[in-house]
């Protein structure tokens, strides 16, 4: 019943008014498709990615930072309470 005949006719009623306002629309979709350049498409990919890989490298310097800071300030505490005793 998935696969046959009854399957298809569910199916196109219950996808037909999607269809409908889709079809209309492909040539143009379509047009746009193969009216862009691929090369302008790959530049802003890259730009994405290197700008991405900018931010990752700020986060983990600044994470780095903190991580160094939360250290000294635990060092000090431990140094603060056990080196003066």
């Amino acid at each position: 019943e998935q696969m046959g005949w009854r399957g298809l006719v569910r199916q196109l009623k219950k996808e037909g008014p999607q269809w409908s306002a889709m079809v209309p629309q492909l040539p143009r979709l379509i047009h746009r498709a193969l009216e862009n350049d691929p090369s302008a498409r790959l530049q802003d990919i890259e730009s994405t990615l290197n700008r991405l890989n900018r931010t990752q490298r700020f986060q983990s310097g600044v994470l780095l930072a903190l991580l160094i800071m939360m250290s000294l300030v635990a060092g000090m505490y431990v140094y603060i309470l056990f080196g003066v005793i």
